[in-house]
């Protein structure tokens, strides 16, 4: 009986320390941030699905074709364009330095423009374009993250479509 009773509690204190110690090796750094589940492109505007919202970015019809082209390269690794474009040769040069990306994070609208960082494995944040950082977060195959207010104040809930309000 007392080996039974060792083994359990053996087992318990080992899922406590693990979880303990997952909780505090928790993702702190992305609180108030929602991972891009999706993006899709429609025209001139750029579509980020997360769990629960729905965030349209409107871009150049330039950027956009870009941005798909870049997204179904990623989805489709065989799909080739000749040349390198600009967003390729950044990636290129991103891959072959001593620097990593990590991911992109849009964080808010200012002057009707959406604001956007791209974090560097040693957390350096640098100021881009939301296109631009998607852009190259697709090359890379890097995960795109929007901030939960501004999801909350821009997009658009999905979780709650054909819900009645009481």
């Amino acid at each position: 009986m007392d080996y039974r009773r060792n083994f359990f509690l053996t087992v318990f204190l080992l899922a406590v320390v693990t979880g303990s110690l997952l909780y505090l090796i928790s993702f702190d750094e992305l609180e108030g941030f929602s991972e891009a589940k999706d993006i899709s492109v429609y025209e001139d505007m750029l579509i980020f699905s997360t769990h629960c919202f729905e965030l349209e970015m409107h871009v150049s019809v330039s950027q956009a074709e870009h941005i798909e082209l870049a997204l179904t390269r990623a989805r489709a690794e065989a799909f080739d364009t000749g040349r390198p474009m600009m967003s390729e040769l950044t990636a290129k040069i991103i891959e072959t330095s001593d620097m990593e990306m990590k991911r992109v994070e849009i964080h808010s609208l200012q002057n009707n423009s959406y604001m956007a960082d791209i974090i560097l494995t040693n957390d350096e944040r640098i100021d881009t374009r939301p296109s631009d950082a998607v852009l190259l977060a697709a090359e890379l195959d890097k995960p795109v993250f929007l901030s939960d207010e501004l999801l909350r104040e821009e997009g658009r809930n999905t979780c709650l479509e054909g819900s009645q309000s009481i």
